[in-house]
């Protein structure tokens, strides 16, 4: 069974606007066995980092100017996979 993954902060929604030069993200990751990583990626600028294992995860992403896409994904222990996107 493939690992969930949810953006639940600031919005659930499939869209957020803000003016903000940062964006703190945050939401849930689950899975039947374990969770083995949680990452992010800003698909405008290549920004990524990683936000641990915890099954409620944050962390601070930065947004360039304009239209952007962010997707977070977690991965299991037998590297199944869930994006989801902001």
């Amino acid at each position: 069974m493939a690992p969930t993954v949810a953006i639940s902060s600031p919005t659930g929604l499939s869209t957020y606007v803000t003016s903000l030069g940062t964006v703190t993200l945050g939401g849930t990751s689950a899975d039947n066995v374990a969770v083995a990583t949680i990452s992010w990626l800003n698909a405008a600028n290549g920004a990524n980092g990683s936000t641990g294992t915890t099954a409620v995860w944050t962390t601070t992403a930065i947004v360039p100017c304009g239209r952007r896409e962010c997707h977070h994904r977690d991965r299991d222990g037998q590297r199944r996979q869930h994006v989801s996107d902001i």
